[in-house]
């Protein structure tokens, strides 16, 4: 079987300025094999060298920093989690969190329900409680929240960021957080005043309940996937109104409940849309946000991105499952969409 030398697991740069030396590691991709790093001073590859297997590094030559690699915390996977025997439960988490395994140190996880949730469900079912009194984040007490705890217990500086795939239903048109690919009309947040001041209390309440908790949310992204409308919970946003939420009311609320979280615009996908462009076309757009969440994307699209950003950071959200066949293509792809 051919090797396929360099992915983006296997390619690590360590000080990146010109007065440090530069490191580089290898491994050698195998179907079920596991085969650790190793450092590299010459690799020649295959006597046929084909276009694309070439590795060029310049360490003087600095883009964004990847900041860490990981996955989703969600209701299914928590209550999934928690089935399973204390042993096996420690030994899952400490595969994916420890020094030294996968060390996933980024993740991801849903304000309220998400496409991998029982069903639909937010922290503020009663309809119009604009005050947010019956806010509550219970029912994650025996999923999301024991499983980021367990993440934590083997990664201590783990880091996470959150979005809502929908508003509480009574916030929607629809009135509903889900069926919207039977509701794509009305599949969106009403454009009330009322409505943002509630969402945005929703946002903070919800940042400040995790930190009760120990969790601390780093970054808030609006909206997952701005532009679809499906069956599992989801509502479509258009910049300008996210841009509005967040410059009018959301930002304002953190500032006043001293909330340190980040407030990032997206998540966006790339595929179908061209939200993400469109919101970072405006200055006024971006100087409201911390940075630009994008998700089912391509080198070029990230490319184009980071010519309109200027310093504005980026961050890869998702990407497509591709149903666990860890293949050495798949690999390759997952490059492409964060390097």
């Amino acid at each position: 079987m051919k090797n396929i030398i360099l992915n983006i697991f296997s390619l690590l740069l360590i000080g990146l300025s010109a007065n440090s030396q530069t490191k580089v590691y290898y491994v050698s991709l195998k179907k079920d094999v596991k085969i650790p790093a190793l450092p590299i001073k010459e690799y020649k590859g295959e006597k046929k060298q084909t276009l694309g297997e070439k590795i060029a590094v310049y360490p003087d030559i600095e883009f964004q920093e990847i900041t860490g690699i990981g996955g989703a915390f969600n209701e299914i996977g928590g209550l999934a989690l928690m089935s399973l025997p204390e042993e096996s439960r420690e030994n899952v988490m400490s595969n994916l969190f420890s020094k030294d395994q996968a060390q996933f140190s980024f993740c991801r996880t849903a304000i309220g329900a998400s496409d991998f949730g029982t069903n639909a469900y937010s922290y503020a079912e009663v309809p119009n409680d604009y005050a947010m009194e019956h806010f509550s984040i219970k029912r994650e007490e025996k999923s999301v929240i024991p499983y980021i705890k367990l993440a934590q217990k083997y990664n201590p500086n783990l880091k996470l960021f959150a979005s809502p795939w929908s508003p509480p239903g009574w916030m929607k048109y629809s009135g509903l957080m889900d069926q919207g690919k039977e509701n794509a009309a009305e599949n969106k947040l009403k454009d009330d005043p009322e409505i943002y001041k509630a969402y945005a209390s929703y946002f903070s309440k919800y940042v400040s309940a995790y930190k009760k908790e120990g969790i601390d949310v780093h970054k808030i992204l609006i909206q997952n996937e701005t532009d679809i409308s499906t069956k599992y919970p989801s509502c479509v946003m258009h910049p300008e109104q996210m841009y509005k939420f967040v410059a009018s009311y959301l930002r304002p609320e953190f500032d006043d409940k001293n909330i340190k979280t980040e407030i990032w615009a997206g998540t966006f996908r790339t595929y179908g849309a061209l939200d993400a462009l469109e919101f970072a076309n405006k200055d006024a757009f971006l100087n409201a946000v911390d940075g630009i969440g994008i998700q089912y994307t391509n080198t070029k699209f990230i490319s184009d991105m980071n010519l309109l950003v200027n310093n504005k950071p980026t961050m890869h959200t998702e990407g497509v499952c591709y149903n666990g066949k860890n293949t050495v293509e798949q690999a390759f792809k997952r490059l492409g969409e964060v390097a």
